[in-house]
């Protein structure tokens, strides 16, 4: 159990210098996304908690990967920039098929109330 709290990502090992026993928990989540993210394959239960883990702290979740797969180690306003850009990308999609959806439904309709028409019913 003396090596349970070594990480292998720099940015663990800062954050672990930084966190008090009491806090603890957060060490332990990042150990696992560690961990998780070195792995090459794994099943769906491993899947599950890495995107619990990784909607729990996107950041740090998203420093740890870069780390571990690039060697290249972000700094927090390069993560935040990443995470606000990846946002962004994900409520324009989200707009889009808002719209797209919206452009169905009013179609439907208009198919609807056209053969509704053609069936003796008024306007």
């Amino acid at each position: 159990m003396t090596d349970q709290f070594q990480p292998q990502t720099t940015y663990v090992a800062e954050r672990l210098r930084a966190t008090s026993w009491d806090e603890r928990q957060t060490i332990r989540d990042l150990l696992d996304l560690e961990a998780l993210y070195q792995r090459r394959w794994g099943n769906g239960l491993h899947l599950l908690y890495l995107n619990m883990l990784a909607r729990r702290r996107p950041l740090e979740a998203l420093v740890i990967r870069t780390e571990i797969k690039s060697g290249r180690r972000l700094t927090d306003a390069e993560a935040h920039a990443i995470l606000d850009d990846q946002e962004r990308q994900q409520r324009d999609r989200a707009a889009v098929q808002d719209q797209r959806e919206a452009l169905e439904r009013q179609e439907r309709a208009r198919i609807e109330q056209e053969a509704w028409i053609k069936a003796g019913g008024r306007p």
